[in-house]
């Protein structure tokens, strides 16, 4: 609604301290993943449910949380047209995606291998990731009756999908996860952000000081190792901050960010 303030909202993703580290630094593809993500948005906007299909099933293979964005626009399809058909391109076209991509896995009887990813950290009690698969199913269901009620409602208000998309992705962020999981919110906040008062923006702040924080000490590590300008302040700044991270339990503070 205003090229000011997506103009601002691109400057802060575009030149956000964690998108860089998790791109450059530890090399995750959560970058690839929101960008498909993204994508697969914008085409249900400009009323491309096609292609907004295939995105969304790239974005599904590189890593499966924007399944609760998928799953709410079956929903906001329908409010935009009313059309079943409308709908059914959508999730054919997902569906079709996802084929082609895992066609190598199953043309060579690979296909447990390749969702060895789902099940191999689950079972070890009070892992994050073992906490987040038990909710998925209860957030999976919330993500279908979100739609329902968009697609009852005929509700296309952008805000009230993004507000959605936002809750039921922070939720997979309740039990502590590793930091790069906390960038799938930041372009989400942002969206919300550039539609709403300033207090979006008081969130994304609060995530940013923990995200800083969580990835600090490993950064400063590889830093000092490059001998780049500055390190011996970094280091000494990182032996400071590392016994305030033991006392106030940070654990919990990445719980509470997310």
């Amino acid at each position: 609604g205003s090229d000011r303030m997506a103009t601002m909202a691109f400057g802060v993703w575009f030149l956000f301290p964690l998108v860089f580290e998790m791109s450059a630094m530890r090399l995750m593809f959560e970058n690839v993943e929101i960008l498909f993500m993204l994508l697969s948005l914008l085409m249900m906007l400009k009323g491309r449910p096609e292609l907004a299909g295939v995105m969304m099933g790239i974005s599904l293979l590189t890593k499966p949380y924007g399944i609760f964005l998928g799953i709410l626009l079956i929903g906001y399809a329908y409010a935009q047209t009313g059309s079943i058909r409308y709908v059914t391109k959508y999730i054919v076209w997902t569906a079709i995606t996802g084929l082609i991509l895992m066609a190598p896995a199953i043309v060579s009887g690979h296909l447990d291998e390749a969702f060895l990813w789902l099940t191999v950290r689950a079972g070890h009690g009070g892992e994050g990731y073992s906490i987040t698969l038990y909710l998925m199913p209860l957030l999976l269901i919330l993500s279908a009756a979100f739609a329902l009620l968009i697609a009852y409602h005929r509700h296309t208000g952008f805000r009230l999908l993004m507000c959605l998309t936002t809750i039921l992705l922070g939720a997979t962020l309740v039990p502590v996860g590793n930091v790069q999981y906390y960038l799938l919110l930041v372009p989400f906040a942002l969206l919300i952000m550039s539609r709403t008062s300033g207090v979006m923006l008081l969130f994304l702040v609060i995530l940013s000081v923990y995200a800083g924080l969580s990835f600090f000490l490993w950064s400063v590590q590889l830093y000092a190792a490059e001998g780049l300008w500055g390190w011996e302040t970094l280091v000494d700044f990182g032996e400071w901050l590392y016994p305030i991270e033991s006392n106030f339990n940070y654990d919990l503070s990445k719980t509470l960010a997310g």
